[in-house]
């Protein structure tokens, strides 16, 4: 047998370690080919854990490289889908995913803020998309994945906000969607950096559950529909959507016209038609009546100076709830204010009035009355699966035998990851969505959806400080434990409560003083930081990127710390019975750098705004710093809208000095982390 000669050999050594290291390093303008493009990006390695199995989906969700996934549709859908991105059409395609071909797929837009602000930025059409590959060649798949989310990452400049709530998850055993991030190209063109997420349908079910069980995705009214996207799994007809997404924004009157726009042109949010709301009716749809005094009502944080005794409805109550649901979100604490006062659409329940079943309580027997759940049926239920469903939170509501009718372990460690990222754009918040509740053989679950405005960003305190430290026992904002049934159980029950603490402590002890987040987020880091850099569609640059991957490691942290204080009894784990001076101070965090509506380079709706500012809302005006002029973070006189409390601005035209956070175009809400819902 021959040897490999010396020169051979080392020669050889040199072009495997090249290889190993080729990682977005050719200007993306340059890619000729789909070939040029997978060559660029499949061979990162990222390190750390690898939170894909590679057995699973064919590797696709194998998170230590950066996958390909090469997009080919005809010259004419593409310019149909970029003059008409709202109308989500499903194109046929042929896909490519790691060198693979798949035939006839389906190809759409998705998204509702996220979609609507993308389509109103003339420079960008970095949308997100989702493939059907089972839609034109019934029963077709890759490797058994039906469906696959691209999103845009869009307000989110770290992005990993929904990539590491998702590990969070699964490191408490959550069987969270499955991510991974890939290289897009359209025809041959590069597009971006994209996030690519499991669907949580069918293939979910087989994956996790032997295809077991039925699946919803519960919306309240005002952000059921919109979008019309398809309902009981399907791509076809009107209905809740499956498509990732689904009933995400939510606010009425926003760009590309989702939603029915609100009577005279009420909703302030751009798209919304007819005159100015007079007398500053709030901005939002339903608020009438004058502006609240002294910046009640609005969003959490409260706009100008802050309420007495902490009303403004920071999370977890930054002192005693505001009397008559004040505050700011609806379904809020206590009745509605007089007058619409308050902000939002008044009513209880979550955003836009009343719930039908989002909030999980039991009302009667009826299925009608939980429109919110079984319209948003992902699995097709019949009449009994919808029974049993009706059953458990009848359960529920009594209080007895809870591990009869709810998987009470997957639930507590649903809540104790939910809890430390902080995210109130869903159940724990007011809007009542971005969650999946699973049911198999009568029993009860939640599985997560959406955590783009994790972190505080969306619905938090103004004062970092005190949001960071929420306690892990309060951690509801704009609701009482009464309206969340799902979660109250818990702290209702010593017993259940120490297991939620234990889940807690679970989490710290392995994944952030075990110093595996801090070589995870370096890691993904340094996976991602040449391809945002090179990402012809950012909406960041890449130093942006660095300021706001810096801010969430030390967001995470600090996090950590101050959940190991209330579990050791040195910091309340309620946040009415917290001493401010035991708190971990986070006073120097700027978390609009981790990315708002509308901000960052060449990202709809202009710049970021200042921290504790509006921030610049889909499509909105020219971001200026703070949002308001001076740089101020609240509309003078802590008025609920801007000067002279107009809901908008007259010609939409985002505010004075482009404010951020006017009502008009270029929606945003005063010292408020973000303006909007989910994308």
């Amino acid at each position: 047998m021959h040897s490999i000669p010396r020169r051979c050999f080392c020669l050889l050594l040199v072009l495997v370690f090249v290889l190993s290291l080729a990682a977005c390093t050719a200007d993306p303008e340059e890619n000729a080919s789909r070939e040029d493009a997978q060559g660029e990006t499949a061979g990162i390695s990222g390190g750390g854990s690898e939170t894909g199995d590679p057995t699973v989906y064919n590797g696709l969700f194998d998170s230590g490289r950066i996958h390909s996934v090469d997009v080919t549709v005809s010259d004419e859908d593409w310019a149909d889908l970029r003059a008409n991105p709202t109308d989500k059409t499903k194109y046929h395609a042929t896909v490519v995913i790691d060198g693979e071909t798949v035939e006839e797929v389906s190809f759409s837009t998705k998204g509702n803020t996220s979609l609507s602000a993308v389509a109103a930025d003339a420079d960008s059409d970095r949308y997100s998309f989702k493939l059907n590959f089972g839609k034109y060649n019934k029963g077709q798949s890759y490797h058994g994945l039906n469906k696959l989310n691209l999103n845009n990452i869009y307000a989110d400049a770290t992005y990993l906000k929904d990539f590491l709530s998702y590990e969070l998850f699964r490191q408490v055993g959550v069987d969270a969607p499955l991510v991974s991030y890939v290289w897009l190209t359209v025809n041959g063109t590069d597009h971006g950096l994209y996030l690519a997420i499991e669907d949580v349908s069918e293939s979910w079910l087989d994956r996790t559950n032997d295809g077991q069980g039925e699946l919803y995705k519960p919306e309240t009214e005002m952000l059921n529909h919109i979008g019309q996207e398809p309902q009981n799994g399907t791509d076809e007809g009107p209905g809740q959507p499956s498509d990732g997404d689904a009933g995400q924004s939510g606010f009425p009157g926003s760009p590309g016209g989702t939603g029915p726009t609100p009577p005279d042109g009420q909703g302030g949010f751009p798209g919304g038609t007819g005159p100015t709301p007079p007398d500053g009716q709030g901005g939002f749809p339903g608020g009438t009546g004058p502006t609240p005094p002294d910046g009640q009502g609005g969003f959490p944080g409260g706009t100008g100076p802050t309420p007495p005794d902490g009303q403004g409805g920071s999370p977890g109550g930054n002192g005693p709830t505001p009397p008559d649901g004040q505050g700011g979100f609806p379904g809020g604490t206590g009745p509605t204010p007089p007058d619409g006062q308050g902000g939002f659409p008044g009513g209880p329940g979550g955003f836009g009035g009343s719930s039908s079943g989002a909030d999980l309580k039991y009302t009667d027997d009826e299925p009608d009355s939980y429109s919110d759940i079984f319209d948003n049926d992902e699995t097709d239920a019949d009449e009994a699966a919808r029974k049993r469903v009706i059953e458990a939170l009848k359960g529920l509501a009594e209080g007895a035998e809870l591990d009869r009718w709810l998987d009470t372990e997957e639930i507590i460690c649903y809540f104790a990851a939910h809890n430390f990222v902080l995210n109130y754009d869903s159940y724990t918040g007011s809007m009542l969505h971005n969650y999946y509740l699973y049911e198999k053989d009568g029993k009860l679950s939640m599985l997560p959806w959406d955590y783009n405005l994790a972190f505080g960003g969306f619905g938090g305190s103004s004062d970092v400080t005190a949001l960071l430290n929420t306690g892990i026992d309060s951690p509801l904002s704009g609701a009482s434990e009464d309206a969340r049934p799902m979660w109250a159980w818990i702290t209702a029950d010593e017993r259940y409560l120490e297991q939620y603490h234990a889940a807690c402590e679970s989490l710290l002890s392995k994944y952030f003083e075990s110093g595996e987040f801090e070589a995870r987020i370096d890691a993904l880091c340094k996976l991602l930081r040449p391809c945002v850099e090179k990402d012809p569609s950012a909406f960041y640059t890449v130093e942006e990127f660095d300021r706001a991957t810096a801010t969430l490691k030390q967001f995470c942290l600090l996090r950590a710390q101050s959940i190991r204080a209330q579990l050791n009894g040195e910091l309340a784990a309620k946040s009415t019975e917290q001493d401010a001076a035991a708190r971990i101070d986070a006073s120097d965090l700027d978390l609009s750098s981790m990315g708002t509506h509308g901000g960052g380079q060449g990202g709809p709706g202009g710049g970021q705004g200042g921290p504790g500012g509006g921030q610049g809302g889909p499509g909105g005006g020219q971001g200026g710093p703070g949002g308001f002029p001076g740089g101020q973070g609240s509309p003078p006189d802590g008025n609920d809208g801007p000067p002279d409390e107009n809901g908008g601005p007259p010609d939409g035209n985002g505010g004075p000095e482009g404010s951020g956070a006017s009502s008009g175009d270029g929606a945003g809400s005063p010292d408020s982390q973000n303006s909007g819902t989910n994308t």
